[in-house]
C-alpha cells in the first residue's frame, strides 16, 4: 500500500514539475527549421552573372567565411566570388568573424550551365548554431549583354 501511495505522489509531482517546465520561456523557445532561418531564394541569372540570395529571418545570422559556391559541372564556368562586407562580430567559437544578420545577395560571374553547390551556416541568436547546410541547384546563365 505505501508503494502505491509513493508511486501516485511520484508520478503527480513529475507531472505538475513537467507542465511547469513546458510553461516555462525557456521551454517555449523554439528554434526555426533550417530553411525557414535561412531561405534560399531561386538562382537569378542575369548579364553573365548569377546572384544567390537568402532571406534571412530576425534573430539570425549566417556566416560570412561559411559561404562557399563551385561548379560540379564541366559546362559552368564561376568567375570569382566577391561577397559583400559583413557585420563584425564577436563569436565564441570562431572568435572575430562577419555576419549577415539580415536578406543576403551574392553575384557571382559565371557561363554556362551546370550544378552550382552552395555551402552555408548560420546561427539563431537565441543559442542555437545550425550544421553546414549544402544545396546543389540547375543552374543557365544567361549570357552577357554585349556593348
Amino acid at each position: 500500500m505505501r508503494m502505491t501511495f509513493l508511486a501516485v505522489l511520484l508520478a503527480a509531482s513529475t507531472a505538475s514539475l513537467a507542465s511547469d517546465l513546458m510553461s516555462s520561456p525557456a521551454a517555449a523557445q523554439e528554434f526555426l527549421p533550417v530553411d525557414q532561418a535561412f531561405e534560399l531564394q531561386p538562382v537569378e541569372s542575369n548579364n553573365g552573372q548569377l546572384t544567390v540570395a537568402w532571406r534571412v529571418r530576425p534573430e539570425h545570422y549566417l556566416y560570412k567565411l561559411r559561404l562557399a559556391f563551385s561548379s560540379q559541372s564541366p559546362g559552368l564556368k564561376l568567375g570569382a566570388v566577391k561577397l559583400p562586407k559583413g557585420k563584425p562580430y564577436k563569436d565564441e567559437l570562431l572568435g572575430d568573424t562577419e555576419i549577415y544578420d539580415s536578406d543576403l545577395q551574392v553575384s557571382i560571374p559565371a557561363s554556362g550551365s551546370g550544378t552550382l553547390k552552395v555551402t552555408y551556416q548560420g546561427c539563431a541568436k537565441k543559442g542555437l548554431c545550425y550544421p553546414p547546410q549544402t544545396r546543389e541547384l540547375n543552374v543557365s546563365v544567361a549570357a552577357a549583354k554585349k556593348a
